[in-house]
């Protein structure tokens, strides 16, 4: 073979190489996909903290109930950084931003959350929308200022005891125990996630076993599904396709990124009749893991007695509080 057609025959298996997602020369695996998905997350749960960062969009296309062409657009950021939950004294800090727009209307909010021991602070930056929906003279006062939100008495010392861990292994086994809703799961070779080289898997979501899950749901909660709710849910998966991707760290084999891409080709209405179609990507990262989490509590925020609002049913807000949501409910006359 001549010097050219050598070149040229090298360039086109690189390409292909390339194209494959560089498969044919990625380092082995050192096990079978399941198993390598099932040590990595059980890796990711025995962390102790990680920082992340993701979005989720989602996107609808139908028609209300009167029959009008409704469109439906959301974009949510996420970015921060938590402590295993409930351990180490300190929570979490998450940043979110939303823009979401429904037919012609836009709506905007930025909102960042922290969680410190007993105490949840959340700060809203701007809240912009429809003046006929969101009239700013009542919501003007909750935005750019701390609100402090505690938790009632005793909640975070109930939920940071030994039942509170068992209902976090609970939702670890959980985790585990998605790979079964897997119908396929292949090693696509190598890509770099923050940095670091990762194991890149993908799967597709064995829709007919996650109905399954959703019929024995709905049973297991009391509700009774009539034959046009279980026809409409059983079309609804029967357009639906979805698939998950696993990138596992090469060197701790913990895992480092996950994206789920779902698509529902066919919503049906209460008619009988095709009423739209949706589609959504969730897109999430993981990064220095074991890094200290301080949780700083922000200076001057201002208590907001959220679940004494809602409490036992023997205390309301008052009519103003909407516009001053800062002020103590009031005590109603005990029931004779």
């Amino acid at each position: 073979m001549n010097s050219p057609r050598r070149a040229l025959t090298v360039a086109l298996i690189a390409a292909l190489a390339l194209s494959s997602g560089c498969t044919w020369f990625s380092p082995k695996p050192p096990k079978e996909a399941k198993d390598m998905v099932q040590t990595a997350l059980t890796n990711f749960f025995t962390q102790s903290s990680h920082d992340h960062t993701g979005t989720l969009e989602l996107n609808m296309l139908g028609k209300d109930t009167t029959g009008k062409a409704q469109n439906v657009t959301l974009r949510v950021s996420l970015s921060g950084s938590e402590n295993k939950p409930f351990q180490g004294g300190t929570g979490f800090t998450e940043k979110i931003g939303v823009n979401a727009k429904v037919d012609q209307d836009t709506y905007v909010t930025n909102l960042e959350i922290r969680n410190k021991e007993n105490n949840f602070f959340v700060n809203i930056a701007n809240l912009t929308g429809p003046e006929s929906q969101i009239p700013k003279d009542q919501v003007s006062a909750l935005l750019a200022k701390w609100w402090k939100i505690p938790l009632p008495g005793d909640m975070y010392a109930k939920l940071a005891d030994q039942g509170a861990q068992s209902y976090m292994s609970q939702i670890q086994n959980n985790w585990l125990a998605a790979s079964s809703y897997l119908k396929s799961l292949d090693y696509d070779g190598t890509d770099t996630v923050n940095g670091l080289k990762s194991y890149h898997y993908t799967g597709e979501v064995d829709v007919g076993k996650l109905q399954a899950f959703f019929e024995g749901f709905f049973k297991s909660q009391g509700a009774e599904m009539t034959s046009t709710d279980l026809k409409s849910l059983q079309e609804i998966f029967a357009s639906s396709k979805a698939t998950i991707d696993f990138w596992i760290s090469m060197d701790t084999l913990v895992l480092d990124r996950v994206k789920v891409v779902a698509r529902i080709d066919k919503i049906t209405g209460d008619d009988g009749k095709t009423a739209g179609k949706a589609d959504a990507t969730f897109d999430l990262s993981y990064s220095n893991f074991g890094k200290p989490v301080v949780i700083e509590e922000p200076v001057g925020s201002t208590e907001f007695n959220l679940f004494g609002m809602f409490g036992d049913g023997e205390e309301i807000p008052p009519e103003d509080s909407v516009s001053d949501p800062v002020k103590t409910p009031v005590k109603t006359p005990a029931k004779k």
